[in-house]
């Protein structure tokens, strides 16, 4: 169920992606026909990229609810089943799902957030680009690497190790 649940959630909308990146002209043909849009429905490459966009969004969020909540809502029942459903509501263009998602929770949570996700962001690339830091954080990484055993020594437990030890 996991797998479908992925191929759904995933592999479908990176396809589409594709589709709208690669082929606008030719995404009709390729879709299936219950996530085409009707003629009278038809909406620009612009409008079907910020959907998608917007789906993207809402499986980022899931995700990393999932990643961690994931032991509790293993133990759910029906929860594999329930996320299939729930993906292809967010993915077809008829309930609009993602976008009623992002526009009702995520875009008015960012942007409350913006200037304190902005700072983050700035603060963290800062951090990240000082060379002493890098310099430091490379000695660290060597000086543990000098204090591992050498050759001779063997590994606690091994044949060699108890032949010592009698």
């Amino acid at each position: 169920m996991e797998f479908l649940s992925t191929i759904i959630g995933a592999g479908y909308p990176i396809y589409k992606t594709y589709l709208l990146l690669e082929l606008p002209s030719k995404r009709s043909q390729l879709l299936p026909k219950a996530f085409q849009l009707r003629n009278e429905e038809h909406k620009s490459i612009e409008e079907e990229r910020r959907r998608l966009m917007a789906y993207w969004c809402v499986y980022g969020c899931v995700t990393a609810a999932e990643s961690i909540l994931g032991r509790f809502l293993s133990w759910v029942p029906f929860y594999s089943t329930s996320k299939i459903v729930f993906w292809l509501w967010l993915l077809n263009p008829r309930t609009q799902g993602a976008a009623f998602i992002y526009a009702s929770y995520i875009s008015p949570f960012l942007s409350d957030h913006k200037a304190a996700i902005n700072n983050f962001l700035e603060k963290l690339v800062q951090f990240t680009t000082r060379q002493p830091l890098v310099l430091n954080a490379w000695a660290l990484v060597k000086s543990l690497i000098d204090k591992l055993p050498k050759g001779d020594v063997e590994a606690p437990g091994s044949d060699a190790d108890t032949k010592k030890s009698k």
